[in-house]
C-alpha cells in the first residue's frame, strides 16, 4: 500500500459497474457487494492507513521492520516498508 502502488489491493468488479453489465457474473446489487469480504477488507486497510501517520514513514532501508524474505529489490518479488521517522526512534 505504500510503495508506489495504485492505492488498492481489491478490485469489487460489481461496485465498479453499479449493477450494468460487468466482467463477471453477479447476482447481486451493488449495494450487496459493499458486504463481500474484499470490500470489507478495504474497510480495514482505511481505518489501518488512517490511524497513523503514514505519510511520516520513512522507508525501511536497515530492515529494522521487515528482516527476512525481502526478496530481489528490483524483482517481482521485493517487499518494501515503511518504519518509523528517525524523530521517533
Amino acid at each position: 500500500m505504500l510503495c508506489g502502488g495504485f492505492g488498492h489491493v481489491f478490485g469489487n468488479n460489481p461496485l465498479w459497474h453499479y449493477n450494468g453489465p460487468t466482467l463477471y457474473p453477479f447476482e447481486g446489487t451493488w449495494q450487496q457487494a459493499m458486504d463481500l469480504s474484499g470490500s470489507v477488507s478495504m474497510m480495514y486497510w482505511g481505518r489501518l492507513l488512517r490511524s497513523r501517520s503514514w505519510s511520516d514513514l520513512v522507508p525501511d532501508q536497515t530492515h529494522e521492520v521487515v528482516t527476512a524474505c525481502l526478496g530481489e529489490f528490483d524483482g517481482d518479488d521485493y517487499l518494501a516498508a515503511g518504519g518509523r521517522p528517525m524523530a521517533a526512534r
